[in-house]
């Protein structure tokens, strides 16, 4: 009787447990009426999954972040090959590394570390637990930086815990706390400005904690060496990050350089160079606004004009006067000129870019951040007839988005259950909506004027549809956020065929859409970390493109390739067809025949220039505006010009002594008199060469030579 008691409870725990995974599954949905109250943050609302991998994915706040710089002293040190006073709470421990990691960070070998448990990952259902530092003694400190290493993991700050505090000498202050789920796999370095917090304190402290932890999934925790408190040289700027590394190509670029004061004075004077290898641009701006220790400048670099497609090294360095630190002065980074397409979208949490709408470019996965938005995320989203619809998460309202300020405009709300994505169907002008029930997944048509909601149908009763795409051919597809996998949707009646499985384990807040004018399904999938993904429609596997870290969600990707126009060019001298005519336009060169020439162009307003032999050159500027044209360009005949054979041609003839030879290959020019004398000479290229005899009147040869012939004419200058 026993043991049929003991089975019973286990398999009662078993539910519970598995029923909370569950809740952390669809805690995307319930947070619209559980949590709406306490966050609006995609996560902490989040599609967590049930089965979560310890995926590398540290988020660290990154104003409390820093890059590395010199410490002219420390001021407090340890590497844990002993207690040196630090009160440990429960599961905390000084000794020697075990597992996760086997070996510590000191490169002296002690072996020693701090940890948070040591050699194992911590339980769940753990209180908060901490390690206090002893007193430090800052009181002579105008600036300070608390630096360590560390080997750590631990899940979502949504379900488990864990942060450092510091003691201002009135209150504890947390500089830093986990946000995602990370797992470290080496030693990471980490580095805090603390000197808000530690300068002209006598009782400055470090705490660090772990807790509590909710009832699954388990991390390593803590694991920490070589902790120091350090202040800093008197003098030391530093360049931190530069923007941008990526530029749309056709697009002008302004570099925007961010200097840190990692000094301890303010500093009133100094330049920043930034160089772009394979240019010539090469800048420095001289700045005398302040910068104070431990803040930011961004320094507005001039512009850089249409680069060329490539990858071009850039170098941005600080100079200050008495720098004690050269070390962070230069940064090198890349920056790719890429001819791409743009999506849109709107990152509801973490990664490098701010909360709110973004561009995606295609298919590289780049994010740019339109503007920032701390609000509601957009849930779902699609491009319809040249406008960005999106849901709002949790109040189902109905937005259309400008793609270049980001500014949502509200249509009204939606009726119906939680809405979870849209897909617009080119073939029919409708907009369909996926919505969960509670259970299941339905499948709504909206009205883009009013937001008025029609019922299709039940698409999944086990299964949340949280992204929903249509194909130019009208197709429509959804993903399954329980189940993970690639759906078939039934337009007439919502139910939904499974495909195949994605392959991989989605959680939290993502989409999907197609690429209509390339027929492919992209999707910004989160698994552990956001990324972007091409899924086959035919087998539902996944590939992924680029691991961009944030969370994107209302994905949309304009669509209608632009057509072409023909422009057909006529060129005459006013009554004659002229051939051999070369017309310059869009960086192509057209040779007429028969004295006509055509292109294909988009809509846009283009420069050109006719040139002939014989002729003045003429200019002028087609547009092309949604229909074919035909335009016509009259040449006026130089006069006086003396034809050498059918590819030279000197011209005016007589002139002022500034005059016009056309050669189709290299020759040697000499300026001879009557009497035979050469009186100038000049190297003559395959094109027009300008000739300058000004100082000279009177009649004189043209003897041209050139590797196997010799061509002679008149000149007159008058």
């Amino acid at each position: 009787m026993m043991h049929i008691l003991e089975k019973y409870m286990f398999n009662y725990l078993l539910l519970i447990l598995n029923f909370y995974n569950m809740i952390k599954k669809l805690s995307f949905l319930l947070g619209a009426t559980l949590l709406s109250a306490l966050t609006t943050n995609a996560q902490d609302f989040g599609l967590a999954s049930s089965a979560k991998t310890k995926a590398n994915d540290r988020i660290v706040d990154s104003k409390s972040m820093i890059p590395m710089r010199s410490a002219k002293g420390l001021l407090f040190e340890d590497d844990f090959s002993s207690n040196d006073g630090w009160a440990l709470g429960t599961s905390w421990a000084i000794g020697a590394a075990v597992a996760e990691p086997a070996v510590d960070h000191t490169p002296t070998g002690d072996n020693g570390i701090m940890a948070c448990p040591l050699g194992t990952d911590y339980t769940n259902g753990m209180s908060r637990t901490e390690a206090t530092s002893p007193v430090i003694d800052c009181s002579s400190l105008i600036a300070a930086t608390l630096s360590f290493w560390s080997f750590s993991g631990c899940e979502s700050s949504s379900w488990d815990h864990m942060g450092v505090d510091v003691y201002n000498g009135s209150s504890w202050e947390t500089i830093w706390s986990n946000s995602g789920s990370f797992q470290e796999s080496a030693w990471t370095y980490y580095e805090f400005d603390v000197t808000a917090q530690a300068a002209g304190n006598a009782n400055f402290q470090i705490r660090l904690y772990l807790g509590p932890t909710d009832v699954s999934v388990t991390y390593s925790g803590w694991a920490i060496d070589d902790l120091a408190l350090s202040f800093p040289e008197d003098h030391d700027l530093g360049v931190t990050t530069f923007v941008p590394t990526f530029v749309v190509f056709g697009n002008d670029a302004t570099p925007q350089v961010t200097v840190h004061n990692f000094g301890g004075n303010a500093e009133t004077a100094y330049s920043v160079t930034f160089i772009i290898d394979g240019t010539a641009y090469s800048e420095t701006v001289n700045v005398t606004n302040t910068i104070n220790i431990g803040d930011d400048a961004i320094v507005e670099m001039p512009v850089w004009s249409s680069p060329a497609e490539g990858s071009y090294p850039a170098t941005a360095y600080v100079t200050v006067a008495s720098d004690g630190f050269s070390g962070n002065d230069t940064l090198i980074l890349n920056i790719e000129v890429v001819d791409v397409q743009v999506a849109y979208g709107f990152n509801a949490y973490a990664g490098t870019v701010p909360l709110g709408p973004l561009t995606v470019t295609l298919p590289d996965g780049h994010l740019t951040s339109i503007t920032e938005n701390t609000g509601l995320f957009w849930a779902g989203g699609d491009w319809a007839d040249g406008a960005w619809y999106v849901v709002q998460y949790s109040t189902n309202i109905l937005l259309v988005v400008d793609p270049v300020t980001g500014t949502p405009t509200e249509i009204d709300t939606m009726s119906g259950y939680y809405m979870t994505g849209l897909a617009y169907d080119v073939t029919s002008d409708i907009m369909y909506v996926s919505a969960w029930d509670g259970a299941g997944s339905v499948l709504y048509t909206v009205d883009l004027a009013t937001a008025v909601t029609t019922l299709v149908g039940t698409c999944l009763a086990d299964g949340l549809i949280i992204g929903l795409a249509c194909d130019d051919a009208g197709n429509l597809y959804g993903i399954d956020l329980i189940y993970d996998n690639l759906l078939s949707i039934n337009k007439a009646t919502g139910a939904a065929t499974v495909i195949g499985s994605l392959g991989v384990d989605i959680n939290y807040a993502q989409d999907i859409t197609f690429d209509r004018d390339n027929d492919i399904l992209y999707g910004t999938l989160y698994s552990g970390s956001g990324g972007l993904y091409e899924i086959n429609v035919t087998t539902g596997a996944v590939t992924l493109l680029n691991n961009f870290v944030s969370e994107v969600t209302g994905f949309a990707i304009p669509y209608g390739a632009a057509q072409d126009y023909t422009v057909t060019f006529t060129v005459t001298d006013g009554s004659n067809l002229l051939d051999g005519a070369n017309i310059y336009i869009n960086s192509t060169t057209l040779t007429t025949v028969s004295g006509v020439a055509t292109i294909d162009l988009e809509n846009g307003n283009y420069n050109y220039t006719v040139e002939l032999t014989g002729f003045y050159p003429e200019s002028g500027t087609v547009v092309v505006d949604g229909a074919d044209v035909s335009e016509d360009v009259t040449l006026t005949a130089v006069l006086g010009i003396d034809v050498l054979n059918a590819n030279i041609g000197v011209y005016p003839n007589p002139s002022n002594g500034i005059f016009t030879i056309a050669v189709d290959q290299k020759y040697t020019l000499e300026v001879l008199t009557i009497s035979g004398e050469v009186v100038y000479t000049q190297e003559l290229v395959n094109n027009k060469n300008l000739v300058n005899l000004d100082q000279y009147a009177g009649m004189y040869i043209l003897r041209l030579t050139s590797s196997d012939q010799t061509f002679m004419s008149k000149i007159v200058i008058e």
